[in-house]
């Protein structure tokens, strides 16, 4: 974790650079996942998609813009950005024409109170635009902009109005404004993995018919040491056992005195009052022993 002064456009001021927390990404249908080239990801709320498209429904045909919110985190496929909220612009908070939007520093600062009510946990994670009449496309002046945001994980997100668009809305990433793609199909969120036991992986052959699994390196000897284990202490349990019922079998026969005894009417009980009784209807607690 370092401190460093930094003035990069718009930003000023003293920041705090430390690494991103440790946390499984979400999994289920309510969000889209978008993947750059090199493995960083945007997942984004579906209901932040609804609202950004409201948005663009209400302002339509003027374009219009927004401050996106969320957190960065990473987990075992790379690091990612949770966008997790959309705030509307309010009256005089944008300047947009049907070709052209600008957030002013006042509407950028009073979306950020509104969010930080909403959203108390969330950060700052990107922003938001719409064109209307055009493709879901960054043009030179949007990369301009995003270039201002210097975080590696830095959304920008635009929304077209185009019925026949296709995606309907896009996702760039970083300063660089790398381009995005949502992924088919991608590797099993963690949450998602399964994990079985040793003897799970060795039978799984058996159970779907593939073939035998390389095992890792080492394995084949740790699973020999314990099988080898579990039938020498298997076996001497059997030993123990049979000993056990010669010797009582060798015992000679006859009368012995009871081992059970009846309970005493009355005195201290075998217990030394070192029991606690339930008090309440039906019990009695005499020096330990429960009496009805």
């Amino acid at each position: 974790m370092g401190t460093q002064l930094v003035a990069a456009g718009r930003f000023h001021g003293r920041t705090v650079n430390a690494g991103l927390p440790v946390r499984p990404r979400p999994i289920g249908s309510g969000w889209h996942v978008w993947r750059t080239a090199d493995g960083r990801s945007a997942i984004v709320a579906e209901g932040v998609v609804a609202v950004i498209r409201a948005v663009e429904r209400d302002e339509s045909p003027q374009e219009t813009g927004g401050i996106l919110f969320g957190r960065g985190f990473r987990d075992w496929a790379g690091e990612y950005v949770l966008v997790t909220h959309a705030e509307r612009p309010h009256r005089g908070e944008v300047l947009g024409t049907v070709s052209t939007v600008a957030i002013t520093a006042e509407g950028a600062a009073a979306m950020g109170r509104r969010a930080q009510q909403a959203q108390p946990v969330a950060d700052v994670v990107g922003w938001y635009h719409t064109h209307p009449s055009y493709a879901a496309y960054f043009s030179d002046v949007d990369r301009a902009e995003q270039r201002r945001w210097p975080s590696p994980l830095a959304i920008g997100l635009v929304m077209s109005g185009r019925d026949d668009a296709e995606p309907r809305y896009s996702v760039f990433v970083g300063p660089e404004s790398a381009a995005t793609v949502r992924p088919p199909a991608g590797p099993a969120p963690a949450a998602e993995l399964e994990v079985m036991d040793l003897d799970e992986f060795l039978d799984l052959p058996d159970r779907v018919g593939a073939p035998e699994p390389d095992p890792p390196p080492g394995l084949l000897p740790r699973v020999a040491r314990r099988r080898r284990l579990a039938f020498a202490l298997t076996l001497m349990t059997l030993v123990l056992v049979e000993l056990a019922v010669i010797v009582v079998m060798a015992l000679p026969s006859g009368t012995s005195e009871p081992v059970a005894r009846e309970r005493p009417s009355g005195g201290a009980g075998p217990f030394q009052g070192a029991l606690t009784a339930p008090q309440g209807p039906g019990f009695t607690a005499r020096q330990g022993w429960f009496s009805p």
